[in-house]
């Protein structure tokens, strides 16, 4: 079930290096800041394990988190892909690996409602798609935003990326203020 859309380059991207930098920058000025938020390096699957133990307390954004309780008819729940990437390519699915899988799922099925691959009519079938998917709730605007799905709020804790807001998914209750 799971493709490698964007499997090359998850795994072979590095770190962002202005990220690493960041948090080396903040680590030896003795920086201690109330909080500390990062976009993007965070959910990538080797940040952690770059910056060890000053990652811990790390705030991020996400799109997508594989405990939200979101399934679809090919994917099952959001666990349940995240299982399955882990088990074909030995780490774990960012919300960039699983958006672009959840792209590939959505072009399916407009391609399905419009009975072709005509763009025009696949378009119009994406633009009206009002669907659940392991990847979340999809319904775009006048604009072409996706509207469907919120974004979650995760911090890293003890090594591990854990959900911290909003509360309905919370795995945890965020660090705040950072010790």
């Amino acid at each position: 079930m799971i493709g490698g859309v964007l499997e090359p380059w998850d795994r072979a991207s590095l770190v962002p290096p202005d990220t690493v930098g960041g948090v080396s920058t903040k680590t030896s000025l003795q920086v201690k800041p109330m909080a500390f938020l990062q976009t993007a390096g965070p959910s990538h699957f080797s940040y952690i394990p770059a910056l060890k133990d000053a990652a811990n307390g790390i705030l991020t954004v996400d799109w997508w988190a594989p405990q939200l309780e979101y399934e679809d008819a090919l994917f099952g729940t959001a666990t349940n892909y995240a299982t399955e990437f882990n088990a074909k390519y030995s780490y774990p699915p960012s919300y960039i690996s699983a958006s672009a899988t959840a792209c590939g799922y959505l072009i399916q099925r407009a391609i399905e409602k419009a009975g072709s691959v005509d763009p025009a009519a696949m378009r119009d079938a994406l633009a009206g798609m009002d669907a659940e998917t392991f990847y979340g709730h999809v319904k775009f605007n006048e604009g072409g935003q996706n509207i469907g799905s919120p974004v979650v709020i995760e911090q890293i804790m003890n090594g591990k990326v854990v959900t911290v807001f909003p509360a309905d998914v919370a795995t945890s209750k965020a660090d705040y203020p950072l010790n």
